[in-house]
């Protein structure tokens, strides 16, 4: 994808601003679809030197996925509360129909 975005952007403000070169490109393309709130932050970081974008790349990563782990485990949580309740809903159900059934 970056190799196209680097061809259909040439002679465009795209190429200068953020597809001049195929590196450039691939770095946008992971960014901007990745973390887009923290491109200018990224930007920053890659200008000052790239093992320091590695680290903060790898942190954004880990916290993502983290967060994202954290929101399915409460999201799993409140699935299993609510057909605990169901369940307990349909065992009364089934015992007073029972019971009304034996009056």
């Amino acid at each position: 994808f970056a190799v196209a975005f680097t061809q259909m952007a040439r002679g465009s403000k795209l190429e200068f601003e953020h597809f001049p070169s195929v590196p450039e490109s691939m770095h946008t393309l992971l960014i901007a679809g990745a973390f887009p709130d923290m491109e200018k932050l990224m930007r920053s970081t890659m200008d000052h030197h790239v093992v320091f974008w590695g680290i903060l790349f790898l942190y954004l990563l880990i916290t993502a996925v983290t967060i994202m782990n954290m929101m399915i485990g409460v999201l799993v949580e409140v699935v299993k509360c609510a057909t605990h309740v169901e369940q307990e809903t349909l065992d009364v159900k089934a015992l007073r129909d029972s019971l009304l059934a034996e009056l």
